[in-house]
């Protein structure tokens, strides 16, 4: 897997709402070198936003409703892109009510180990602010260490973009309060 520098991971900041955008953005291009930016997945498969959003996506839904913000993604909704613009990836996803947080670090381990991407949809509050919110967001994982207590995760942002070593236990809760799971995306 390619190693984004510095200087080029600028372009994979998030735009407002466009996290789960620019994920992909980052993952597609360490996996393939293909850089497709995060407005135009944006377009691809439209966006929930508040109602005074004044970005330039055309492909939205205004809503007031702030845990409807961003992207609500039916299962398999990745994959019918990456076939659609014949980009040879496949994403896996399992939910987190399928695994124990000791079969959770080990899903994350394997995927890496493999030279896989991993992303989890999570609750933003809860793990930032130690508050649920049922706000969410998207992060990849991007290292798990040896003693199995934290992950080092890329969070796109716009806020606290950068890299972060977590808690992985705090992760796995965050992801339980969104209902949410992990993707694994490989080359095919």
């Amino acid at each position: 897997m390619k190693q984004i520098a510095v200087e080029e991971e600028m372009q994979f900041k998030a735009f407002p709402y466009l996290c789960f955008f620019a994920v992909l953005s980052k993952i597609i291009y360490e996996q393939t070198l293909k850089y497709i930016g995060q407005e135009q997945l944006a377009e691809y498969f439209g966006i929930n936003v508040p109602e005074k959003y004044d970005g330039s996506i055309i492909n939205i839904h205004r809503t007031n409703d702030k845990n409807l913000w961003g992207v609500h993604l039916k299962i398999d909704d990745v994959n019918k892109y990456f076939a659609n613009k014949s980009i040879q990836l496949h994403e896996e996803y399992i939910p987190i009510a399928c695994m124990t947080d000791y079969e959770f670090i080990d899903n994350i381990n394997h995927a890496l180990l493999n030279a896989n991407s991993v992303y989890c949809g999570y609750d933003y509050g809860l793990l930032n602010a130690k508050k649920e919110t049922k706000v969410g967001h998207i992060c990849q994982i991007i290292e798990s260490y040896k003693e199995k207590e934290n992950v080092s995760i890329f969070d796109p942002g716009p806020e606290g973009y950068g890299i972060k070593k977590i808690d992985s236990i705090e992760l796995y809760s965050a992801i339980h309060s969104k209902k949410d799971g992990l993707s694994i995306i490989r080359r095919k």
